[in-house]
């Protein structure tokens, strides 16, 4: 035994460690025997766990010899520390974890699914996809947002302010898919308006329409009707200030066109000229188009204005039309698409001229009054040539004055300005106030000269005519639906047609049958 006493007993849960080979203690030296060991727990019977593996060869250590001599008292001292409990012993190598309980009963998995099933599948998600896509703008929409939004015509200064007219000649093309259901709007477009030709292709009129109730006043009228079919035909509104007079040719081939020369002066002049193109023409029709541009004198300056149904961003499509154009020295100027729905756009409506230096700039711009975009070419024109349209003076608070004119009414002190005892000092003296800051900003506005127009196109309808293009502007920009925009298109329709039948039953109840006096 070593002088510090007997080995402590195994803690537990801990096997005995393995005995292995090495030298033989050196022996004790003599002392006293040592104390006899204290009173303690028995140690916790061994746990199940592999047996220790049997000790390697080797001698055992000798026991020490005894000491002679009485053995000494026992000395107090602390007990030895009770033994800690320590990890449960690890299981043995060869065995694994225990094996995961088998799964409990649940349900079967499910079979394989059908044809049938994938289908009804496939057609499932399609209908969701659709209807999250429903409100997205479709993608000719998408390439269109590339372009600046267009201007409408309603709301189009440059058309309605005369201060803003371009120093040129107005010369504008409108797909108008008939006039005579459209005859009041066109009036307006006209009347008061800073368009001095205005080609219409689509007609729809034959030769019983009457031109009585197409014509405008300001505007010399030239048609040329589709002979024997329905719809097609051109036609021209120009000003009547300028000196117009009709091409003919010795053959049309049947083509539908319109021409006009135009007189500026002795020595200027050009023509215009309004040539419709059916979807269902054939290749035959450039053969016609360019035996036609023979005909014409294109030692002049000529501006071709027209519907011709071929896209002209579509370098294939356009390829026939342009090789004719290009022989004639033509350049196409309008820039865009022409014709936008919610699912196509397409540059439809096109001006040609052999002289693009005289363009000054091309218009595109949206109108609720047909399903294609009015185009627009303004003409250089250095000189006046005609007689300017006649304007009034007018005194008036200009609206950018108008709040000052206010603000200047409210500073002014009234309890001391009208202090007086004399009501009638205190009214003169507040009528001389108000004419004074009056004078001080009123200006002398020029006003051109308004035709009276159609009396049944009352404000109100030409405000939804304006709140309707805008709404198709908006449809155009983001690329939505475009039901606000027809809802308010068939309503500016039905506002005309109900004013004008008022208009005329009221005429008629104040005649009393005397016709003279219904003018």
């Amino acid at each position: 035994m070593c002088a510090n006493g007997p080995p402590p007993p195994p803690t537990a849960g801990s096997p005995p460690p393995p005995l292995t080979a090495g030298p033989p203690p050196p022996p004790t030296t003599a002392g006293p025997p040592p104390p006899p060991p204290t009173a303690g727990p028995p140690p916790p019977p061994p746990t199940a766990g592999p047996p220790p593996p049997p000790p390697t060869a080797g001698p055992p250590p000798p026991p020490p010899p005894p000491t002679a001599g009485p053995p000494p008292p026992p000395t107090a001292g602390p007990p030895p520390p009770p033994p800690t409990a320590g990890p449960p012993p690890p299981p043995p190598p060869t065995a694994g974890p225990p094996p995961p309980p088998p799964p409990t009963a649940g349900p079967p998995p499910p079979p394989p699914p059908t044809a049938d099933a994938e289908a009804g599948s496939v057609k499932l998600y399609a209908n969701i996809a659709n209807k999250r896509n429903r409100g997205l703008p479709n993608p000719a929409i998408l390439k269109h947002r590339k372009w600046r939004a267009f201007q409408t015509v309603n709301n189009s200064k440059l058309i309605w302010d005369s201060t803003r007219k371009p120093k040129g000649i107005l010369c504008a093309h409108l797909n108008i898919r008939s006039i005579l259901t459209k005859s009041d709007q066109v009036n307006h477009l006209l009347t008061d308006s800073n368009i001095d030709f205005l080609c219409l292709s689509e007609t729809w009129l034959h030769e019983s329409s009457p031109s009585a109730i197409l014509s405008v006043p300001g505007y010399k009228m030239f048609r040329n009707d589709r002979q024997g079919s329905k719809g097609g035909g051109v036609m021209i509104y120009a000003k009547d200030t300028f000196n117009c007079n009709e091409i003919h040719v010795t053959d049309e081939n049947g083509l539908e066109f319109l021409g006009l020369t135009v007189s500026l002066s002795q020595q200027m002049s050009f023509i215009l000229v309004v040539i419709y193109r059916p979807p269902s023409s054939n290749a035959a029709f450039y053969e016609k188009l360019e035996m036609l541009l023979k005909q014409l004198n294109l030692a002049k300056e000529v501006i071709i204005m027209g519907d011709l149904n071929v896209n002209w961003e579509v370098n294939k499509v356009r390829k026939k039309l342009k090789r004719v154009m290009d022989d004639m020295d033509m350049t196409q100027v309008i820039n865009g698409p022409t014709r936008i729905t919610n699912s196509t756009r397409t540059q439809i409506d096109l001006a040609f001229t052999n002289r693009p230096e005289r363009i000054l700039k091309p218009y595109n711009m949206l109108t609720g009054l047909s399903d294609h975009n009015l185009i627009m070419v303004s003409r250089k024109l250095n000189k006046k040539r005609f007689k300017p349209l006649a304007t009034t003076e007018s005194n008036r608070i200009p609206k950018h004055e108008q709040q000052n004119f206010q603000d200047s009414i409210q500073e002014v002190n009234w309890d001391v300005l009208l202090a007086g005892k004399n009501l009638d000092e205190d009214c003169s003296t507040f009528a001389n106030k108000i004419q004074e800051m009056i004078i001080q900003f009123t200006r002398i506005i020029k006003l051109k000269a308004r035709n009276n127009g159609l009396s049944w196109l009352n404000t109100f309808i030409l405000k939804l005519m304006k709140e309707r293009d805008h709404s198709l502007k908006l449809s155009v920009k983001s690329g939505y639906n475009r039901q606000h925009f027809i809802s308010l298109r068939n309503r500016v329709v039905k506002e005309i047609r109900k004013s004008k039948a008022d208009f005329f039953i009221t005429a008629l109840n104040s005649a009393k049958g005397n016709s003279k006096t219904i003018g």
